[in-house]
């Protein structure tokens, strides 16, 4: 045990951080305070001025919005332009605490955003009083989304290419995300450690020139330059897509394994983690509760423990032969398609009660399409304003847009495309009990099918104990 603690000291940190953010939040105590937060008058009516500096939330009658610790619904009105970002906006309304939805316990689930107070406020209840130009990472993700929509029109094909490119979701209708959910390919539409590796593979091709002049990629003082910029560039994207948590994680292993590199050490890509995880939770400790959060470190978790494994470097070809690269494409991406899968199957279950079937066959087909929608859609933003380039490459980004929902369309349609199996969370605790202990016996000693053999007992035992519609 020492020494799995000297190789991975990371986690000595993030495990007790993520028990304390654990425990905080059991006993209702708030852990993002800001220092007016317990200042907000509760079933009082006030007039309130603020400046937006988030992007309103459209929705059927309303328009939702942050402010600080209090969330906000204005009901819409058709004589007057929608609020938006940077807009100063004066309101009379009442705030009140949130209270629960039956079942659900809808205080913590906004205690958990930062929200203690919400309000509704009517059409003439509200008004736009000045506007100021925004600035930062969400003013340019509104304007690279805005040269989108008018290169290739405002339909599904660009709200899927904003999802990919910018991770801006909010254009996606109801019929597009389920598509995606049950065809297995929603993690392309959430920006993730794919969009940033397909970015990161683009930015060193450009930056070590194709990789044809090598003094920029193998002399120290050019390659550190290569790396300082790369990383610059992919901290640029992260702010870009609004601190994703998948994005920012990452990112840190991107950052840790340049510097590695940079002074000749090895990174350790577990330690890498760890650390992400920690710099997440450090700043935004309530992520941990991000459905994105869990899903996105559960797979790269997964993927990494599949990669140090046997039965991956069993699979390993000796490329002898040009024919046999795309052979070894096809399985690395089987396996890290199946591990990813399984890493984020308790965690799925648990969310949304059913999972996707065919994901070998989607991912065979969207990820060669994601990365040429990714790095076509970054050559499109920019050099799209010269033409006729840019009507060029606007057709084949449509083009590659449509191909992509038409693809996830055709899976979804299979039959049996998902199966459902809701689970609770104890049960899928005992699930990824079992798949650790699973690793360890094949890794260390079969005494660990001891912890594995309990693991299933528990299920078993939750699973006919819990009264579970399947």
């Amino acid at each position: 045990m020492s020494g799995f603690w000297q190789r991975y000291p990371v986690l000595m940190l993030l495990l007790p951080l993520v028990a304390f953010i654990l425990l905080a939040d059991s006993l209702g105590l708030r852990l993002w305070q800001g220092p007016n937060d317990d200042r907000l008058p509760m079933d009082t009516t006030l007039t309130w001025l603020f400046l937006i500096d988030d992007v309103p939330t459209e929705r059927a009658k309303t328009w939702r919005i942050e402010s600080g610790a209090a969330l906000l619904y204005l009901q819409k009105d058709s004589t007057r332009p929608a609020p938006r970002l940077g807009d100063s906006i004066r309101i009379v309304t009442r705030l009140r605490s949130p209270e629960p939805l039956g079942t659900f316990d809808y205080p913590r689930y906004l205690r958990r955003q930062g929200i203690t107070a919400t309000g509704y406020v009517r059409a003439e209840d509200w008004q736009v009083t000045a506007h100021t130009p925004p600035h930062g990472p969400t003013y340019w993700q509104e304007v690279l989304k805005d040269r989108l929509a008018k290169l290739i029109g405002q339909d599904q094909a660009f709200a899927t290419v904003a999802a990919l490119s910018l991770g801006w979701r909010e254009d996606l209708d109801d019929d597009t995300r389920r598509r995606f959910q049950r065809s297995g390919a929603m993690h392309v539409l959430a920006v993730s450690g794919l969009h940033t590796g397909i970015l990161m593979s683009v930015l060193w091709l450009l930056l070590t020139g194709f990789c044809l002049w090598k003094p920029l990629y193998e002399e120290r003082l050019w390659s550190t330059l290569c790396y300082g910029l790369l990383c610059a560039m992919l901290w640029m994207y992260a702010a870009l897509t609004g601190w994703t948590p998948s994005v920012v994680r990452s990112v840190v292993i991107i950052t840790i394994a340049s510097l590695a590199v940079v002074v000749h050490r090895q990174a350790t890509t577990l330690n890498s983690i760890a650390l992400a995880a920690l710099l997440i939770l450090t700043i935004r400790p309530y992520d941990l509760f991000s459905v994105s959060f869990q899903l996105s470190f559960a797979a790269v978790t997964a993927i990494v423990l599949m990669i140090q494994g046997p039965l991956y470097r069993a699979l390993r070809l000796r490329r002898n032969h040009w024919w046999k690269a795309p052979i070894q494409w096809v399985i690395d991406l089987c396996m890290v398609s199946i591990a990813a899968w399984v890493g984020t199957l308790p965690l799925t279950l648990v969310y949304y009660g059913q999972a996707a079937s065919y994901f070998l066959i989607t991912n065979m087909m969207v990820i060669p399409l994601a990365y040429l929608l990714v790095s076509c859609s970054l050559a499109l933003l920019t050099i799209g304003w010269l033409n006729p380039v840019g009507y060029a490459l606007a057709a084949v980004v449509r083009a590659l847009a449509e191909g992509m929902n038409s693809a996830v369309g055709w899976v979804e349609q299979l039959p049996g495309a998902v199966f459902r199996f809701p689970v609770t969370p104890m049960m899928a605790v005992c699930m990824y009990a079992f798949m650790l202990s699973a690793i360890l016996t094949l890794r260390r000693s079969l005494l660990w099918l001891i912890p594995a053999a309990a693991a299933c007992i528990g299920f078993i035992v939750l699973y006919y104990g819990n009264d579970i519609v399947i």
